[in-house]
């Protein structure tokens, strides 16, 4: 290419004297074509033509920054103490002082430490007879320092606890971003995502409990259908194993709560038939293996699991609220409807 480039610069006789001056031009024109040409061949050379769009695509440029992108990902996935580099670095931001106090805290509670310990001392050898040492003001300093010491010990233990909760928090989201639903389209058409495609779009309410429960929550989803979509809510159905149905008498007082009409009109639908606001989970066991906690907290609080539960996810991908039962399809499109609202901005009528 050099040798090209200066025929080009200077096409004369002594540079090139087996060629004329149009020589180098159409050895160059040649080349670029054959290079261009290898992206296009057919199948002979399948690998050679893969290989040569791959170079001609990875620029040193584009190469480079493959790189860094790859090494990013790997710091942000790496495993700190059980979580990883992404998860601490979103609680930091949702905290953002929390690591100032983290070393604030332990520093006043050591100077406090140490500032009873001397005055300890002190009153240790006032008691034996030593004298120079006023006993009233030492025994105010030791008990001050020994309340100092202890409260910032302890407001340090509240942070570490708020923050493993938030960790864990954050960590729970996360599995739960990369579970997998499937959907059906305005259209009808039926579509496998998962959770994180639905973040700033979509809120999504996971109603769990025994069989008569997710029956219930689908003829919800279905009789507030049209409302339901227009806010962006969607109703996922999740069946827990072990749970108790419910009788006759209670699936119908249920039915009433939630907005179901006793004798739905128009043509009979499909049972399991998805809706834009209808949602069914895919890959079930993974399902089951993250709500297990969730069920835990639930028996924890007291809830009856016959009755199920709901959480709400919020578009922001965080689980912002949990309630017992299964919500009126007309309370879930009013509060998803309110939560849509920009933060800050009155509602003008």
């Amino acid at each position: 290419w050099s040798s090209l480039y200066e025929g080009l610069k200077n096409p004369g006789p002594s540079r090139l004297p087996l060629m004329h001056n149009s020589t180098p031009l159409s050895i160059l024109l040649l080349a670029l074509c054959l290079h261009g040409s290898l992206c296009f061949l057919p199948a002979p050379l399948p690998g050679l033509q893969r290989q040569a769009c791959r170079r001609s695509a990875m620029r040193p440029g584009a190469r480079k920054q493959a790189v860094v992108m790859s090494d990013k990902e790997d710091f942000l996935n790496r495993d700190v103490g059980g979580f990883t580099q992404k998860q601490r670095f979103r609680e930091e931001i949702e905290s953002p002082f929390r690591k100032i106090r983290l070393f604030l805290f332990p520093a006043a509670a050591a100077s406090a430490a140490l500032g009873a310990f001397i005055a300890g001392t002190r009153l240790l050898a006032m008691s034996t007879g030593v004298t120079g040492y006023d006993f009233d003001q030492t025994l105010q300093n030791f008990g001050v320092d020994v309340l100092g010491a202890t409260a910032f010990a302890l407001l340090y233990w509240n942070d570490i606890n708020a923050r493993d909760r938030d960790l864990l928090r954050i960590a729970r989201s996360g599995k739960l971003s990369t579970l997998t639903l499937k959907i059906a389209s305005e259209t009808g058409r039926e579509a496998a995502l998962p959770m994180k495609a639905f973040r700033k779009q979509r809120r999504i309410a996971i109603i769990a409990g025994g069989k008569d429960v997710v029956q219930v929550a689908r003829e919800m989803a279905r009789a507030g259908a049209e409302d339901l979509t227009q806010v962006g809510a969607i109703v996922l159905p999740l069946q827990l194993d072990q749970v108790d149905s419910l009788d006759p008498a209670e699936v119908e007082v249920l039915r009433k709560a939630v907005g179901v009409p006793e004798n739905p009109g128009g043509e009979e639908q499909d049972p399991d038939a998805l809706l834009p606001c209808l949602a069914a989970p895919l890959f079930v066991e993974k399902w089951k293996d993250w709500i297990q906690d969730e069920q835990k907290r639930a028996v924890e609080q007291g809830l009856d699991l016959k009755k199920g539960f709901t959480i709400y996810v919020e578009r922001s991908g965080y689980i912002k609220k949990r309630s017992a039962g299964v919500p009126s399809w007309s309370a879930l499109a009013e509060d998803t409807k309110a939560r849509n609202r920009p933060y800050g901005m009155p509602e003008f009528y």
